[in-house]
């Protein structure tokens, strides 16, 4: 009778802790959004640019959105200058499903025999999530040091370059965006 007892009182504690529970809101934290099957709009996607100065005793920073990624920016090339390229996609009604960066650049460097021309790709960048009933808002791939791409070697300085990213960006609608952001490689002081 004793066992029978315990189990009743053990079985009635488990089913009303269970039943008192209010069910829970899982998309509650802003940086959330509820999946979305009828969303119709592309995420959007936005560059940012950043650059730092350091010389003995001082450093300085600065970044700022890119408000035109077709036209680019200027990357001013120095021992004591760096740079770097974000990207971020947000999507406030279906959120980020996948975002992906690739890219590639190219130089022309000199030193006083001649020209010679280097190239390469930038290893892609790839973030993919499989949420199923809420997303992230919005999310950035960052900090790409943009001067390592141009880069002449110890026998040639830089003349000029460019660089390429590309990113695309899916929400979890299907839908998707891209741009490319073009960075412009000049020797300080030009």
């Amino acid at each position: 009778m004793k066992i029978q007892v315990i189990f009743s009182i053990l079985f009635l504690a488990i089913f009303l802790s269970f039943s008192a529970c209010k069910p829970c809101n899982e998309c509650n934290d802003p940086k959330l959004v509820k999946i979305s099957s009828t969303d119709s709009s592309k995420p959007t996607i936005q560059w940012s640019f950043s650059s730092a100065r350091t010389t003995p005793g001082s450093a300085t920073s600065s970044i700022s959105i890119v408000s035109d990624p077709a036209t680019g920016v200027n990357a001013n090339i120095a021992n004591n200058l760096s740079y770097g390229v974000y990207v971020e996609g947000t999507d406030n009604e279906s959120g980020i499903k996948s975002i992906k960066m690739s890219g590639g650049f190219s130089n022309i460097c000199r030193n006083g025999a001649g020209l010679i021309s280097t190239h390469g790709i930038i290893v892609e960048q790839n973030q993919n999530f499989s949420f199923t009933n809420c997303a992230l808002k919005s999310w950035s791939l960052n900090d790409l040091k943009v001067e390592s791409y141009a880069d002449c070697g110890s026998s040639f300085i830089l003349d000029h370059g460019d660089a390429s990213f590309k990113v695309v960006v899916e929400n979890f609608a299907g839908l998707k965006d891209s741009s490319v952001l073009s960075v412009h490689f000049r020797p300080a002081g030009l």
